[in-house]
């Protein structure tokens, strides 16, 4: 992260989206915006909106139940919103249309998981 932000001038910068009432997100957003601290990746956090439109890596956060209220399944609601990578936070397993598990939870290998994001943003190989 630091070698991209001596090239770009800036960290890299991944788009965190929330859905539904902080109430029930509020501890995971915390935690996985510590998270991306720790690799250098910085988070434009907002609510997520129904028409907005995303590109490149996208971290979703919420509560269990704003997960399942989704229609379509969080992953696929926000693909069908442009983002090319989903990350899920606070679900161990999270299909992605065969491109492996993209989520965020205590107890998974975060340094792993990290560094498959760095490679979704075009920090690293």
């Amino acid at each position: 992260a630091d070698a991209w932000c001596g090239v770009h001038g800036d960290l890299p910068t991944v788009a965190l989206r929330t859905l539904g009432p902080v109430k029930g997100h509020g501890d995971r957003l915390t935690w996985v915006m510590h998270v991306l601290a720790s690799a250098g990746v910085r988070a434009e956090t907002s609510a997520f909106s129904p028409g907005e439109r995303l590109s490149g890596a996208v971290v979703l956060c919420g509560s269990q139940a704003a997960y399942e209220a989704c229609e379509e399944g969080p992953v696929t609601t926000l693909k069908e919103a442009g983002a090319e990578h989903v990350w899920v936070v606070g679900r161990r397993e999270v299909p992605d249309e065969g491109h492996g598990q993209r989520c965020f939870a205590e107890g998974l290998d975060l340094v792993g998981r990290l560094e498959q994001l760095h490679r979704d943003l075009g920090v690293s190989a």
